[in-house]
């Protein structure tokens, strides 16, 4: 177990109390533990797990400048129920990779970032047509494909089980966003 060197210097000269030293101890081990955790999980799962985090970030986002930006109700009612959605789905992920001994950032890559940006210099009927087709449908093919790629491939059995639980739900919000661009082109 590697034990850090202050923690070493102080239990040969007998500084730390006999309990101060189980702790340093449990924390070390649950350390090495989480770390042995994050390295026995292959990089296409933890890639996995950083993409899905930044496409999650970018729908809860989005949607929710959806509320002020966009000009037709259909398309505040899409986004909220997105915000709703893929904020449950963000916790789910976040859980599993903290057991997983991952971090992840719930943030836009760069490229979902200046879609966001474009969108936030629009508002009304070109709000409304611009978040559907980038963020309804454009988004949700993405994570769809993402999310059927590891359902089918992941090694690790809870990445798996989490990629196959979401993506039905990814699929209805895909076909709900191509009605929605329908609904907004038509406008």
């Amino acid at each position: 177990m590697n034990i850090p060197s202050f923690a070493r210097a102080g239990i040969r000269k007998n500084i730390f109390p006999r309990h101060a030293v189980a702790v340093l101890l449990s924390l070390a081990g649950g350390f090495a533990a989480t770390h042995a955790m994050a390295a026995d999980l292959n990089s296409a799962d933890k890639q996995f797990m950083m993409s899905a985090a930044h496409a999650g970030a970018t729908e809860i986002q989005a949607s929710q400048a959806a509320s002020t930006k966009a000009g037709s109700d259909t398309v505040k009612s899409f986004a909220t129920q997105m915000v709703d959605d893929h904020s449950k789905v963000a916790d789910e992920l976040k859980a599993l990779a903290d057991s997983k001994g991952v971090q992840i950032e719930a943030q836009p890559d760069k490229k979902q970032q200046a879609t966001i940006n474009k969108l936030n210099g629009l508002d009304g009927k070109k709000y409304d047509k611009e978040y559907a087709a980038d963020i309804g449908v454009a988004a949700h093919k993405d994570a769809v494909a993402l999310f059927r790629k590891t359902s089918m491939n992941a090694k690790d059995p809870d990445v798996k089980s989490f990629a196959t639980k979401t993506l039905p739900s990814l699929e209805h919000h895909l076909q709900m966003a191509q009605d929605l661009k329908t609904s907004v082109d038509k406008q």
